[in-house]
């Protein structure tokens, strides 16, 4: 899933096909350069969210900045480039063929989620994620899980207290939280808004 951080006037997500499409068709639209006129291109905000799971066609336009929480695959088929060269004018490899067996050509949906009242995003088989804005001290108790927390600031300063220790967490950082951990302090700042993500 991606979660716009910040994203430029002019920003943009591409996610899914605007209509369903085939294998011939992906080829063909590739190789005259026209596939992104059959793609979804949704103009970004903050707070904006995109589910992304697999199979479904996406790239990341210029002008945002998002955090990318996923399974980990260590794996990136490049459909298209946008005929982009690096330093030495050469262009990087595409995975065609891989992409054709791995894309749900009936995805026509560009995945964009709304936050449910308890601040759930994304709350799949893989992980889970909730947008949190608290506006006073509190205790997070995570006893009903087994799993790790990661707590990702986006806004001001988060200050986090456990066994005496004071932890601050400025924007942009990120806080582990162990599994063998249920019960933290916290005390937000004026605009606290935070991503809490687990498994």
């Amino acid at each position: 899933m991606w979660y716009i951080i910040e994203s430029r006037e002019e920003a943009l997500i591409t996610t899914g096909f605007k209509e369903r499409l085939n294998a011939e068709q992906l080829q063909q639209y590739t190789q005259d350069n026209s596939l992104v006129k059959y793609l979804n291109q949704t103009p970004s905000k903050e707070g904006d969210c995109f589910n992304i799971p697999a199979g479904k066609i996406h790239t990341i336009g210029k002008g945002n900045l998002l955090a990318e929480i996923q399974q980990c695959s260590n794996t990136t088929f490049r459909i298209y480039d946008y005929n982009r060269h690096d330093a030495a004018g050469n262009k990087r490899e595409l995975h065609l063929n891989e992409s054709i067996k791995a894309l749900d050509f009936n995805d026509t949906a560009t995945g964009q989620v709304e936050a449910s009242k308890d601040g759930t995003l994304i709350n799949c088989s893989y992980f889970t994620v909730k947008k949190q804005e608290p506006s006073e001290n509190q205790l997070l108790d995570y006893s009903h899980l087994s799993s790790f927390v990661v707590i990702l600031n986006l806004k001001d300063t988060i200050t986090f207290k456990y066994n005496k220790e004071v932890i601050p967490l400025h924007a942009m950082e990120t806080l582990l939280i162990p599994a063998s951990i249920k019960q933290i302090e916290l005390s937000p700042s004026s605009n606290t808004r935070f991503l809490e993500v687990y498994i």
